[in-house]
C-alpha cells in the first residue's frame, strides 16, 4: 500500500533505496548536487558491478552544468555499470530500486535535502500479485520511470560491465566506456 513520506522520511527513504539496490537503482531528477548524505551512501556501491545505476537529469539546455555538476558527473562516472541521461523538459523527481519506487517533490540536491518541505508517496512491490498488476501505483510510477528514461531523454554516459564465460558462470573482468560525451554533456565519438 502506498505511504505518504514527509521531508524527513523522503531523505531517510531515498537513502535506504540506495543502500538496498539489488540489480537496479533508479535516480531521476532535473537537478543533481548530492548531499553529502547521498554521496556517502552511493560511494558504497561504487565497485557493484552488478548494480545498474540509471540517473536522468535535466533543464538548464543552455548550461547543462547547472542542473548536474561536473564534481558529481566525474563522481557518478566511477560506477562500473551506469547510464547518465538527459532529458530538457524534465520536472519529475521519481526514485526506484528493486522493490521500491518513490515519486517525491525533491530534487537529488542538497538544498532541497536541508532546506525544503518536501513530499513523497512511497510504493513497494509486495508480491508477485502487485509485480504482474500493470494498474498498481507502484507498476504505474515504474512505468512512468522507463518512458522517461525510454522516450524522453537521451545518452550524454554509459558504461557497461564486460564478463568472460557464460551467464551463470560469468566473471566480471572490467567496465567499459559505451557511450561519453564533453564537459558541456554533448555527446562525443569513441574511437573503438
Amino acid at each position: 500500500m502506498p505511504e505518504l513520506l514527509n521531508r524527513f522520511k523522503v531523505h531517510d527513504r531515498l537513502i535506504s533505496m540506495i543502500e538496498k539496490a539489488e540489480t537496479q537503482l533508479i535516480i531521476i531528477s532535473p537537478y543533481v548536487k548530492l548531499h553529502t548524505a547521498y554521496k556517502q551512501a552511493l560511494s558504497k556501491r561504487i565497485e557493484d558491478h552488478e548494480l545498474n545505476v540509471i540517473i536522468v537529469f535535466g533543464k538548464n539546455e543552455e548550461n547543462k552544468t547547472k542542473s548536474l555538476s561536473i564534481e558529481d558527473f566525474m563522481f557518478f562516472r566511477q560506477f562500473k555499470n551506469i547510464t547518465i541521461k538527459y532529458c530538457k523538459r524534465l520536472h519529475a523527481k521519481i526514485y526506484a530500486n528493486d522493490s521500491y519506487s518513490l515519486f517525491a517533490s525533491m530534487n537529488l540536491h542538497s538544498y532541497s535535502a536541508d532546506n525544503n518541505i518536501e513530499a513523497g508517496i512511497l510504493c513497494k512491490f509486495d508480491d508477485m500479485t502487485t509485480k504482474n498488476n500493470q494498474d498498481s501505483l507502484d507498476q504505474q510510477v515504474y512505468g512512468f520511470s522507463f518512458e522517461i528514461i525510454d522516450k524522453y531523454s537521451k545518452i550524454v554516459f554509459e558504461k557497461k560491465p564486460v564478463y568472460e564465460g557464460k551467464s551463470l558462470r560469468k566473471k566480471y573482468i572490467e567496465s567499459e566506456i559505451v557511450t561519453d560525451c564533453d564537459e558541456s554533456y554533448e555527446v562525443i565519438d569513441l574511437i573503438k
